[in-house]
């Protein structure tokens, strides 16, 4: 019988563990869940301070030890991999307690943290250690989107000149998904502008900014934030030979057109028709999967913690602006 990898989750709110309303398609939509589903996996930890939702996690994951302090959990468990699905304010402490403990590999929600000290400090005591960190920006994990990452790279749509970005959801929160993506795409950020939007913010501990952000290639995108619940996310980039929009909430999809000669005035160009590509799946499912993978020696690192501390820097830079009334930024 193969051995599995005992896998923990640190956090059983909404995305750690607590199951939603979701269409089958788009399941599993928690880390327990995944790592569930996972055949190489097995669940043999679930943690969190909140005894009431443990007991309501306990009739969803029945036989899984469930516990209220981490420390705990990873001394009488001893996890190969670990989700972290807290507060952002507790993830590079829970981070280095994973490490400490000999876990091989932590998957941590995103942000990594809110202060730069704090997740230089989780990324070194992980290198000391030899844990591997992965943080869930999970359009990096993704084929669809990594197909046509490649496809911009091989200069599909030529020199970006324009992008617009919507979001919602929080600043700190779901921007962070944002700015993985267009670093993906676009390069290093070179500087950034922003504004406090507080009719669009839910929480004032994480009001939304609107502004632009100037990448280092030269492309220049605008930020629009919109309201929690309005669920949409796109990045909408032109270039000199057409257009690709990354179209999600949950499951990214393609839009892409081709710039071609306008049908009624010479000299001058439109858009074709567009060509739609992408399927409703499990986000996390895909990330939990390449996590796996690293472990087994089969992938590659990747979305890391130098990754992630280098959107907390752009985050932090956009706060900055907003704090000093609108002033760019530049990124070191």
């Amino acid at each position: 019988m193969k051995k599995l990898y005992k896998a923990a989750v640190i956090g059983c709110g909404r995305i750690g563990a607590l199951p939603v309303s979701l269409k089958k398609s788009n399941r599993p939509k928690t880390h327990a869940e995944a790592y569930q589903l996972n055949s190489k996996i097995q669940l043999a930890g679930l943690v969190d301070t909140d005894k009431n939702k443990l007991k309501l996690v306990k009739k969803f994951y029945p036989g899984v030890p469930i516990f209220t302090d981490p420390i705990e959990m990873l001394e009488k468990i001893k996890p190969d991999i670990v989700s972290i699905t807290t507060a952002p304010k507790s993830h590079s402490k829970l981070i280095c307690l994973a490490a400490k403990s000999g876990c091989r590999l932590i998957f941590c929600e995103k942000p990594i943290s809110l202060s730069i000290n704090e997740a230089e400090e989780a990324v070194k005591y992980c290198q000391k250690r030899g844990s591997k960190l992965l943080i869930n920006h999970h359009r990096h994990f993704d084929p669809l989107v990594n197909k046509w990452k490649k496809k911009i790279d091989d200069g599909l749509i030529g020199p970006i000149y324009q992008g617009t970005a919507y979001y919602h959801n929080g600043f700190f929160n779901y921007m962070t998904h944002m700015l993985d993506l267009m670093r993906m795409v676009l390069g290093e950020a070179d500087s950034v502008c922003g504004w406090y939007n507080k009719i669009t913010s839910s929480e004032d501990s994480d009001v939304n900014i609107d502004g632009w952000i100037k990448f280092k290639k030269g492309t220049l995108v605008s930020i629009h934030s919109l309201t929690k619940d309005y669920g949409f996310f796109d990045l909408d980039l032109l270039g000199e030979k057409g257009r690709v929009t990354f179209k999600a909430f949950g499951s990214t999809k393609i839009e892409y057109q081709k710039k071609i000669k306008n049908k009624f005035y010479s000299g001058y160009y439109d858009l074709s028709e567009p060509k739609k590509e992408g399927k409703l799946r499990s986000p996390i499912q895909i990330s939990i999967n390449r996590a796996v993978s690293v472990l087994d020696g089969k992938s590659k690192q990747i979305s890391t913690g130098q990754d992630a501390m280098v959107i907390l820097k752009i985050l932090l830079a956009f706060k900055k602006s907003a704090d000093l009334g609108n002033k760019e930024i530049k990124l070191k």
